[in-house]
This record gives structure tokens, C-alpha cells and sequence, in this order.
């Protein structure tokens, strides 16, 4: 019980440095909760805004490979998110 409320407090805690654009201290807090095996059910939406954090902190490669565990884990297709990581203009600062 006390491990479900960790993560849950550690992924709240990261939506607000995620909201606010901080996205490396988003990061770290974000990985903080995946660490923890407990209500796995948050893990897609965990490595969704990881990802996130990962492109607008410049990890391009490592943004792509978050993605495409999430998009395997989802049982979809890569190339679709490939392309978007790789040539949206928006995530090139």
C-alpha cells in the first residue's frame, strides 16, 4: 500500500515540473516511479510523458527508444512515431 502511494506521489510531483516546463527534474521523478513495481497500470502513461521529457530535453535517440517500447507495448507500429520525433520541427529548439 505504502509503495502504491510513493508512485503515485512521485508521478504527481513530476506533472507539476512536467506542467511547468522543468522537464529534467520531470525526468528524474518519472523515472523515480517506474522504479517501482507497483500498480504497473501507470507505466504507459509514465513512459508517455518520459518521452516527452526525453525530446524536449534533446535526447533524441533515447526519446525514440521510450517511445518504441511504448508503442510495442501497445502493439502498434514504429515507423509512424520514428517520423514524428525525428522530423517535427517543433521539437528542434
Amino acid at each position: 500500500m505504502f509503495e502504491r502511494t510513493i508512485k503515485k506521489a512521485y508521478r504527481g510531483i513530476a506533472l507539476s515540473y512536467y506542467a511547468e516546463g522543468t522537464y529534467d527534474q520531470a525526468k528524474a521523478y518519472l523515472e523515480l516511479a517506474l522504479k517501482n513495481k507497483e500498480l504497473s497500470s501507470l507505466n504507459r502513461d509514465l513512459n508517455a510523458y518520459l518521452a516527452e521529457c526525453e525530446m524536449y530535453l534533446g535526447d533524441y535517440e533515447k526519446s525514440l527508444k521510450t517511445w518504441n517500447a511504448l508503442i510495442d507495448d501497445l502493439g502498434g507500429k514504429r515507423r509512424v512515431m520514428a517520423h514524428i520525433i525525428l522530423e517535427e520541427p517543433s521539437y528542434k529548439q
